[in-house]
C-alpha cells in the first residue's frame, strides 16, 4: 500500500494542522518507559543469570538490552500506535512531515540519531522548545487527538 507524498506547500499546511508535543510530555514519556523497561531489566536479567549460571550470557546482558529497547522503540514507533508505552498513555505519537505513521527503518533511524545526538539535542531542547531532531529526521511527536491529527 503506497501513500501519496505530500508535496512541501501540502506538507507545511498538514503539519499546522499538528499538535506538537511539548517537550516535558516527551520527557516524561521516555522518564515512564525508562521506568517500565528498568523494571523488565531487573526481572529478567536476575531470571536469566539465575537460570543458565552462564558468564557468558551476563558479559552480553546490556548489549542484548541496549538491542532489545532499540528493537522496542522501533516497533512501537512504527506499529498502528505509533508510539512507545509511554507515549501512548501520554497521548501523544510520532509521525512523519505528512502526519502518518512512518515505516520501521525510520524509526530505527529516528532512534539511532537519537542515541547518537542525545548529548546534543537534550541541551538544545532545554533551551528552546522546538521539535530538535524531527527536522533532522522528518519526523515529528504529535498531541494523538482525533479529528485534529486525523
Amino acid at each position: 500500500m503506497e501513500e501519496d507524498l505530500l508535496d512541501d506547500f501540502q506538507a507545511s499546511n498538514a503539519s499546522e494542522k499538528m499538535v506538537h508535543a511539548s517537550f516535558q510530555k516527551r520527557l516524561l514519556a521516555t522518564g515512564i518507559d525508562l521506568f517500565i523497561l528498568l523494571g523488565i531489566y531487573i526481572v529478567s536479567s536476575g531470571l536469566i543469570i539465575e537460570l543458565t549460571q552462564s558468564s557468558f550470557i551476563y558479559a552480553y546482558l546490556e548489549l542484548i538490552s541496549f538491542i532489545s529497547i532499540t528493537f522496542y522503540v522501533a516497533f512501537a514507533e512504527s506499529s498502528a500506535q505509533q508510539g512507545t508505552f509511554g507515549k501512548q498513555f501520554l497521548k501523544i505519537k510520532v509521525v512523519n512531515k505528512q502526519g502518518k505513521r512512518i515505516e520501521f527503518m525510520h524509526a530505527l533511524g529516528r532512534f539511532g540519531v537519537k542515541w547518537a545526538l542525545c548529548p546534543v539535542i537534550l541541551p538544545a531542547l532545554l533551551f528552546n522548545n522546538k521539535n530538535g531532531h524531527g527536522d533532522i529526521l522528518d519526523t515529528y511527536v504529535i498531541e494523538n487527538k482525533p479529528g485534529i491529527n486525523g
